[in-house]
């Protein structure tokens, strides 16, 4: 699944507004690897690292840029001698490090892209999976997360939580906004048009009066998609519009109906969600640092900032005029978000890089 948007045309529209800069990230990565010992020739075979010129059968210390590993280049690691017992599974970074059990903070910020991990058992083994979930990403040198690694975890897994995989980047948030307003443009046709508006974009008026936040959709324990959607008070401000309009009728009045949808809909249910994604987040994201949860829910303010400000009554008018002249010729239902979590499940010293 693609959960990994390259924001740099967005942080430049942003930046020329006059934003300051953010400690935002964009992401989370989260690996773990069981303290079950793995042998610097797995390491080889599933991982591509160096084979050790030696004939030891103790594991080797590799070391390798951070840049280097999260791209899944495990092949550049040099390696940089015999592990030592006690500290057979090893992960060293920046001064920080872990030996056996616990886990590691390491922030992916260009900072930090040149810095040399050092690994080794199922230290080596858990930098592999969480490469296996940035490596293929396009944009990745754009963007800025928080990677965490652990060792003598209870599962083998790597999981990501990302802005793009919540439905929250900028481009998401439009395109939920804008299945939204296909709805509003479905309910303001007459009984002569709606049908041919239903037939292309479906009769929903629950997204016009209850339910005019874009959504946060994230996997339930059963793999079932969920709706987390903030509590919103009933919007009855179109009412009266419903059902007036042929396309040719409606551009006498689209400029106050756009104005309506502004302030009713599209200002209150922004505001509600970034009112929600503390709690949702924190609520999902209960084992990380509540600093770096805040640092996510940052940025995804921003976006939601930023589309509130861009989304103005011409924009809004704009899109629907655009809906309506698009009657119909194919089935198309609202714009829907990516799941919020990608979690990969394990063997005993695979990883899928």
């Amino acid at each position: 699944m693609s959960v990994i948007l390259n924001f740099s045309k967005w942080k430049k529209l942003f930046e020329q507004a006059g934003s300051t800069p953010s400690t935002s990230i964009d992401f989370v990565i989260m690996a773990g690897a069981s303290a079950q010992p793995v042998s610097d020739q797995t390491l080889v075979d599933s991982q591509k690292y160096p084979k050790p010129s030696d004939t030891s059968s103790k594991n080797h210390i590799y070391e390798i840029s951070l840049a280097s590993a999260m791209a899944g280049n495990f092949s550049k690691a040099r390696i940089a001698g015999e592990a030592v017992k006690g500290r057979v599974d090893l992960i060293e970074f920046d001064g920080k490090s872990i030996n056996e059990s616990g886990k590691l903070t390491i922030e992916w910020n260009k900072d930090n892209f040149s810095k040399i991990v050092r690994v080794s058992g199922n230290g080596a083994l858990v930098l592999a999976r969480a490469a296996d979930k940035l490596s293929k990403k396009q944009g990745r040198v754009e963007l800025t997360g928080i990677i965490i690694l652990e060792l003598a975890s209870d599962s083998l897994y790597s999981t990501e939580w990302s802005i793009l995989g919540s439905g929250l980047s900028v481009e998401g948030i439009g395109r939920s906004l804008n299945g939204i307003l296909s709805q509003v443009a479905t309910q303001l046709m007459d009984a002569t048009h709606k049908p041919a508006m239903v037939e292309k974009w479906t009769d929903n008026l629950n997204l016009i009066e209850k339910r005019y936040s874009p959504a946060i959709i994230h996997s339930s324990d059963s793999g079932q998609l969920q709706k987390s959607v903030p509590p919103l008070p009933e919007n009855t401000a179109l009412r009266s519009f419903y059902g007036k309009y042929q396309p040719t009728t409606l551009k006498g009045e689209l400029a106050k109906i756009s104005q309506i949808v502004k302030t009713n809909m599209v200002d209150v249910g922004l505001a509600s969600l970034a009112q929600h994604v503390d709690k949702f987040f924190s609520e999902k994201l209960k084992e990380l640092d509540p600093s770096y949860t805040q640092q996510l829910t940052s940025k995804i303010k921003e976006n939601i900032d930023f589309v509130k400000n861009n989304y103005n009554s011409k924009v809004i008018s704009d899109k629907i005029k655009s809906t309506i002249a698009a009657i119909p010729s194919t089935t198309i239902a609202p714009s829907t978000v990516k799941t919020a979590s990608d979690t990969t499940i394990y063997n005993v010293g695979k990883s899928s890089v």
